[in-house]
C-alpha cells in the first residue's frame, strides 16, 4: 500500500497533462521537494514513468475508484419556502441547474457514474432526470428501499459519496479517486451558514465493520445526512465557498438575479398588488402556520425605506373548501365599520390575501382590559347591521365534518355517543328560543385581533364569517381564547351589557358548546388529513361536553 501523499501525486498524474514538477506541486498542493521524492517512490515501485502513469499505477489507483453519488432529499426546506418558491429547495433553479441537477452535473464531470437518489413525497419531481442522463446513470428511490439499494451484508455495495439535496458547491467537491472516508467542512467564508460541517460525506467500500453498521443504522432509520454527524470521521477542509442552502433568502445570496428567473405565483401575486419588482421583497418571517393557512409577513424595500406586509396563503385543498366570496363579502363590511382596515387585496378564486402589517402585542385574557377589548371588537361587528349571502352554523358545520369522518376516512363517532346525545338535545332547545342572526366572524380569538399603536381594534381572518345565531361569536371567542368560568361570565355580562337572564345565560352558554362540538369535530377532520392540532383536539372537546351538560341543566 502506498502513502497518502504519494497517493495524490499517483491521482494528479492520472487526471492531468503535466510537464513539470512544479506543476505538479501546484496541483498537489504540495512542496516541490514531496513531489520530488514521491515520483522517485513511485517510479522504482513502476507505478509511474516520469509524469505517466503505468500500467502497474493505473491498476493501483482502481483501489480507491469511487463510481457513485447518493444523494438524500430530505425536505429540508420550510413550508414558507414551499409557497415562495412554488417547489423544495432542491428543485428550484439557480445560476441554471437545480441544487440536484447542479450535484448530479458535477459528479459526472469528476468521471463517476452513478447517482442515486432518495426522496419521500417529492420523488416524482426528480423523474425528468432520468430521461436526460440515463437509467443507467441515474436511479431514484424512497426512503424505505436504502438498505437493499445501499448495503451488501455487513458493508456498503460500493465506495459512495452521500450528500443532502441542498448542498451547493461553487467548486467541484467529487473526485473519482478517494483516499479514505472523510467529512466535509466549508470554508470560514461560507456562503449562508456559520456552522462549518456540511452534510457531505464519502465512506470506502471497506469501512470497518463497526462504522458500516452504525452508518447502517443511521440511515435507515433517519433517511438524512445530517445524522451522520455522529460518525468518528476525519474532517475535510474545502477550498471553495459551499453552503448547506436552508432557505429562499440563502438562494438570493448565491443568484441575485434569482428571484426574477423565478415563476412564483406568491411572488407575482405580491409585485403585482403592490406594484414592486421581485428584487426589492424580502425579509420573510412565518406568523402563523394554521390548519388551513400559513400566513407570513414581508417587506418591500425601496431605497432606505420598507414597508411591512402580511400575506395569507392557504394550505393545499384549503381553496376548493372555502367560500373565499363570502369572506371577501364580509371583508368589506369589516372595513366600512371600521372593524378591520388592513387587508389590502384578496383573491376570490384561490384564497390568498395580502395585508398590511399591524406591530400589535397578544392580548391577554387573564386582564379585563384584553377581554373587554375581544367583547368590543363582537359587539362592533354585531352593531353594523350588515349582512351577507353566506349562513354559518356550528351545529351544521358539525354535521358536515361528521358526514366528512364517516365518509372519507371511515371514522364513526359512536365513541361520543353520550355527548352527540347532549349537542342533538341542546340544539332543539336552541332552535326554540328564535334567537336573532347577526353578520358573525365565527373565529374570535386573541390571534385573530390586532390593537395598532393609535388603540384602534382590527377583527382580522373572515374566513368563517357568515349569518349566524347572535351568540355564536361569544361561543367562538369563550373557546378559542380558553375562558375559564369567571372570564366567561364576564364576558357574557359585557357583551350583553347587562346581568344575562335566565334564557340569556342557557343560550349562550349552549352556544359555547356548539362552538366547542363544532371545532373539535373540525379538528379530528384535520388529524385525520395529517395535519396536528395539538392540546386543541381536548380544548375543543372539553368546552363542548362541559357547556353542554351546563346549558342543557338550565334548560331542563
Amino acid at each position: 500500500m502506498i502513502s497518502r501523499r504519494d497517493f495524490i501525486v499517483l491521482r494528479a498524474l492520472s487526471q492531468n497533462v503535466i510537464s513539470s514538477q512544479r506543476e505538479l506541486a501546484s496541483i498537489c498542493s504540495i512542496s516541490l521537494g514531496s513531489v520530488n521524492a514521491a515520483l522517485k517512490r513511485l517510479k522504482g515501485d513502476s507505478f509511474s514513468s516520469r509524469f505517466n502513469l503505468t500500467e502497474s499505477g493505473f491498476r493501483l489507483l482502481q483501489d480507491f475508484r469511487v463510481d457513485l453519488l447518493v444523494i438524500f432529499d430530505c425536505l429540508h426546506g420550510s413550508l414558507l419556502d414551499d409557497c415562495i418558491l412554488g417547489a423544495p429547495l432542491s428543485c428550484v433553479k439557480i445560476n441554471g441547474l437545480s441544487l440536484v441537477e447542479r450535484l448530479i452535473e458535477q459528479a459526472l464531470e469528476a468521471g463517476l457514474s452513478r447517482v442515486v437518489l432518495f426522496a419521500g413525497a417529492n420523488r416524482a419531481l426528480f423523474f425528468p432526470f432520468i430521461e436526460k442522463y440515463g437509467s443507467d446513470t441515474i436511479s431514484i428511490f424512497d426512503f424505505d428501499e436504502i438498505k437493499e439499494q445501499l448495503f451488501a451484508g455487513d458493508g456498503l455495495h460500493q465506495s459512495a459519496f452521500f450528500c443532502d439535496s441542498t448542498v451547493y458547491f461553487e467548486d467541484n467537491p467529487f473526485n473519482s479517486y478517494v483516499w479514505d472516508s472523510y467529512r466535509l467542512q466549508a470554508p470560514d467564508s461560507s456562503i449562508a451558514n456559520s456552522r462549518l460541517d456540511l452534510p457531505f460525506f464519502y465512506f470506502r467500500k471497506d469501512i470497518d465493520s463497526e462504522t458500516s453498521d452504525l452508518l447502517k443504522k443511521t440511515l435507515v432509520n433517519t433517511a438524512t445526512c445530517d445524522s451522520l454527524y455522529s460518525l468518528s470521521l476525519k474532517p475535510y477542509l474545502l477550498s471553495s465557498s459551499a453552503t448547506s442552502v436552508t432557505s429562499f433568502q440563502d438562494l438570493l445570496i448565491l443568484d441575485t438575479n434569482f428571484a426574477d428567473n423565478l415563476d412564483s405565483g406568491v411572488l407575482r401575486n405580491i409585485s403585482a398588488t403592490l406594484g414592486c419588482s421581485y428584487a426589492q421583497i424580502c425579509n420573510f418571517k412565518v406568523l402563523k402556520n394554521g390548519s388551513t393557512n400559513i400566513s407570513f409577513s414581508f417587506e418591500v424595500q425601496s431605497g432606505q425605506d420598507s414597508s411591512k406586509y402580511v400575506y395569507r396563503h392557504p394550505k393545499v385543498g384549503v381553496s376548493s373548501e372555502n367560500d373565499w366570496n363570502a369572506e371577501i363579502q364580509a371583508q368589506a363590511i369589516a372595513e366600512s365599520a371600521g372593524i378591520d382596515t388592513t387587508t389590502l387585496y384578496e383573491d376570490m378564486k384561490y384564497g390568498w390575501k395580502i395585508s398590511s402589517f399591524i406591530c400589535s402585542a397578544q392580548i391577554d385574557v387573564n386582564r379585563i382590559d384584553g377581554l373587554d377589548l375581544l367583547v368590543s371588537s363582537i359587539r362592533s361587528l354585531h352593531e353594523s347591521n350588515m349582512s351577507i349571502d353566506k349562513k354559518f352554523d356550528f351545529y351544521l358545520e358539525a354535521k358536515r365534518c361528521a358526514a366528512q369522518l364517516s365518509q372519507r376516512v371511515g371514522m364513526s363517532l359512536r365513541v361520543f355517543d353520550d355527548l352527540v346525545s347532549r349537542i342533538d338535545s341542546l340544539q332543539k332547545f336552541l332552535e326554540l328560543d328564535s334567537s336573532p342572526v347577526f353578520l358573525s366572524h365565527n373565529d374570535v380569538s386573541p390571534r385573530n385581533v390586532l390593537v395598532d399603536s393609535e388603540g384602534e381594534i382590527h377583527l382580522i381572518d373572515w374566513e368563517y364569517a357568515g349569518m349566524s345565531d347572535y351568540a355564536s361569536d361569544f361561543g367562538s371567542l369563550c373557546v378559542c381564547s380558553e375562558l375559564n368560568d369567571r372570564q366567561v361570565y364576564h364576558c357574557l355580562c359585557r357583551y350583553l351589557g347587562h346581568q344575562p337572564t335566565l334564557s340569556e345565560l342557557r343560550h349562550c352558554y349552549g352556544m359555547v358548546a356548539m362552538a366547542g362540538w363544532c371545532w373539535f369535530l373540525w379538528s379530528l377532520l384535520k388529524e385525520k388529513e395529517g395535519v396536528h392540532v395539538d392540546r386543541w383536539l381536548h380544548v375543543y372537546y372539553a368546552f363542548a361536553s362541559t357547556y353542554s351538560k351546563r346549558a342543557l341543566s338550565l334548560y331542563e
